[in-house]
């Protein structure tokens, strides 16, 4: 093992930091210029909810681990209920030593992200000259590489999932560790993994997920020998990168106690704080996603953002929509170095190695890493189980089924497959004796790299402006305009109602009012009962959604409530008619308390949802006798002539779950199964239908079960189709 740099660049690392920063001030200096105001990157679902609930958990939550500004009246691990949890409970922590220090959270969150985005630079500029690289290449390229980052765009949706410098500070950790084995780099990189997962906690699957691979092919790599031609070694093995070494019993007994260390340690916490610690039960355990959150190649090697790109679409192949997830844009430098590496080995009749232009001792590093970057692009694109026929595998994929979103995993492949490019770039044109067309392709590669990251840094899903709520305002706020008790109110209903994250039941809500309801709790105290949570309990959404449903049954959630107090509905404007149909049932029995153009404010008892359901059965018991409703085919119906089809399916005895009656349908999902053959009376073939059942939910996914529902006429011809998931049209919730 050679022996690494002792000491890097102090000029070098000086001149990242400054250039990084001014770039950052000047690409962000409307953010800057307003810290201490509260001014949002993403004021309606995600972003405001970061900066918001880390405010409610500061000043009102009765634990660090749990939050209970939402879904109430159950708690949440704070992992779950926001994004950067770390910064919720460290405020959580220094409220009551500076209890002003909540308001300033806004300014606090941006501060961090864009120190994040400097440690970036650093963290790149390290590794470029760990890998002996001149400052005047290193420090552009690691700039370059940090405003490049696909990470960038989660400035505005997923404030935890922006910081960058997460993998880079792993592969600086990984590179030490290569140059010489420790307890302190080990120490660096379980910190570093412990660190990230209290950002989000993606990053512990990407940071465990990166060192354990590169650990796993370090393992089986062979110590190189100087092959040729004619000896017998080169014929027997030629260049394969990796087989069982002899010596790989004493490799993992070195290497077991850093393992333990770097990942064992921080998983150790991690599965006792938040996995054994939860109370919750019935968490989804193969949430939606995994093979539809995920990148394509499309979305790795090429980007419609760039005229090259732009150009291959219109003229040659046509590019894929891929998922947002899917985003991350390696660069057309790491495209042109794996072009060149490739033809390269090819042409020489896989007699050169792949990665030859290293050192030895630099490719003994490389390849683990690139081997573990490799991995996770291949999990990136939902590798295998999106092969068909293979879809099953998922059911044995344990916890990394919760990671669904995985498109994500390919910020690892972006940055490691840019340290190898841009390091072997250099190595390879150094060894060039022509100094113009050195001159000229440093400049292509600098150029290259400069311009994208521009491009990138100003593109349309970026964030350009920041944006000012009427209600954070000071003067403006609801506790200003308001002059109420709060105190006589247990809880705040948000409508449109919103309830996100049991991977079951839910309701979008609007994103005024998950604005409006998430300000009011942060600034009273109130929780909230709408959740924008993360693999949430699928029953705590079922009592939920049941509240703010039809008059039907008294909501099964005011069992677990602590207390009789009234509940504040917070209406949000503007709204829709399908809000009014949907929603405005609420405001009867209900008292008005305030209303202006953006918001008005209810008071609802208990007692007025079983009032309510009593008034809905006068409703039609006055409808009958004013002979508004007919007895049809033994229904109330409001024609008098029988436009319906019932079916009960009694016949059907041996159901496993029967809501009304006798028996209940069931069938293979999947199959093409025919619920009613016959004519729909007085009904003209292709016109509009209703289809209403009772479908049975209390098991994982069965509410996101997709329905396809097809009318055919006497020959077998389609008429039409139509596609529904109970989870979202569904109008009542009965406990049964």
């Amino acid at each position: 093992m050679t022996k690494p740099l002792r000491l890097f660049s102090r000029h070098g690392l000086l001149l990242t930091i400054l250039a990084t920063a001014g770039l950052i001030a000047l690409r962000y200096q409307k953010l800057l210029a307003h810290l201490a105001e509260p001014i949002c990157m993403e004021c309606y679902r995600d972003g405001i909810k970061t900066y918001l609930n880390a405010i409610w958990h500061a000043r009102f939550g009765s634990s660090a681990t749990w939050f209970e500004g939402m879904n109430y009246p159950y708690k949440e691990h704070i992992v779950a209920a926001t994004e950067l949890p770390g910064l919720a409970i460290l405020l959580k922590w220094l409220t009551p030593l500076f209890p002003t220090l909540p308001d300033y959270i806004y300014g606090i969150t941006h501060l961090l992200i864009l120190l994040s985005i400097l440690l970036c630079a650093v963290f790149l500029y390290l590794i470029f000259r760990g890998l002996r690289l001149p400052v005047w290449y290193s420090v552009p390229v690691a700039i370059g590489l940090t405003f490049l980052a696909p990470q960038n765009l989660r400035f505005v949706p997923h404030l935890g999932l922006a910081p960058p410098f997460v993998i880079p500070a792993v592969i600086w950790g990984l590179l030490k560790f290569h140059q010489k084995p420790s307890w302190k780099v080990s120490g660096f990189l379980g910190l570093v993994v412990f660190v990230a997962s209290m950002l989000h906690f993606y990053f512990f699957a990407m940071t465990v997920l990166t060192i354990t691979g590169y650990l796993f092919f370090a393992l089986f790599q062979p110590e190189e020998k100087k092959l040729t031609p004619g000896n017998q070694a080169f014929r027997e093995k030629k260049n394969f990168i990796f087989f069982l070494p002899k010596s790989l019993i004493s490799r993992c007994q070195l290497l077991a106690p850093h393992y333990f260390l770097m990942v064992l340690l921080p998983l150790a916490f991690f599965l006792f704080w938040l996995i054994l610690n939860d109370p919750v039960t019935d968490r989804s355990p193969k949430p939606w996603g995994f093979l539809n959150y995920m990148a394509q190649p499309e979305s790795v090697f090429a980007s419609l953002e760039f005229p090259l790109y732009k150009w291959i679409n219109d003229h040659w192949v046509r590019f894929e929509r891929v998922s947002f997830e899917g985003w991350a844009y390696i660069g057309i430098v790491a495209d042109v170095f794996i072009l060149v590496a490739v033809f390269r080995w090819l042409f020489s009749r896989f007699q050169k190695n792949l990665l030859g232009f290293f050192e030895p001792d630099e490719r003994r590093f490389f390849y683990p890493l690139l081997g573990a970057g490799i991995v996770l692009l291949l999990l990136a694109c939902s590798f295998p189980f999106v092969i068909p026929g293979l879809e099953g595998w998922l059911d044995h994929a344990g916890m990394l089924r919760q990671f669904r979103s995985t498109g994500r995993f390919a910020w690892v492949f972006y940055f490691v497959i840019n340290v190898v490019a841009l390091a072997g770039l250099f190595h390879l044109l150094s060894a060039w004796r022509r100094k113009a067309a050195k001159i000229l392709c440093f400049g292509l590669i600098l150029s290259a790299l400069t311009y994208e990251a521009w491009v990138f840094t100003n593109n349309q899903f970026m964030f350009h402006g920041y944006e000012q709520v009427p209600e954070l305002m000071p003067g403006k706020r609801f506790t200003d305009q308001l002059d109420l008790d709060f105190s006589k109110y247990q809880a705040i209903i948000p409508i449109p109602y919103y309830n996100v994250g049991s991977n079951n039941f839910g309701a979008p809500g609007g994103q005024t009012s998950i604005q409006q309801s998430l300000i009011l709790g942060a600034q009273t105290g109130l929780p909230v009962t709408g959740a924008m949570l993360t693999r949430s309990s699928r029953q705590q959404a079922f009592r939920q959604l049941q509240l703010v449903n039809q008059p039907y049954r008294m909501p099964a959630v005011f069992e677990d409530y602590p207390n009789d107090k009234p509940l504040l509905l917070l209406w949000s404007k503007p709204f829709s008619e399908d809000d009014e149909k949907r929603y405005g049932h609420l405001r009867q029995e209900a008292h008005l308390l305030h209303e202006t153009e953006r918001w008005s404010f209810y008071e609802i008892d208990l007692a007025a949802f079983q009032r309510r359901i009593e008034q809905r059965k006068v409703e039609v018991l006055e409808a009958k006798k004013a002979k508004k409703l007919h007895r049809v085919s033994g229904f109330l119906s409001t024609d008098s002539v029988e436009n319906f089809v019932f079916q009960n399916f009694d016949n059907q005895s041996a159901a496993e779950n029967v809501c009304l009656g006798n028996g209940a349908w069931q069938g293979k999902a999947g199959d093409l199964n025919t619920l009613f053959s016959g004519s729909l009376p007085q009904a003209k073939a292709g016109n509009r239908w209703h289809v209403l059942a009772w479908f049975f939910v209390n098991e994982d996914r069965f509410s996101q079960t997709l329905i396809r529902i097809r009318e055919e006429d006497e020959k077998g011809r389609k008429l039409q189709e139509k596609a529904y998931m109970p989870g979202h049209q569904a109008v009542e919730y009965d406990p049964r």
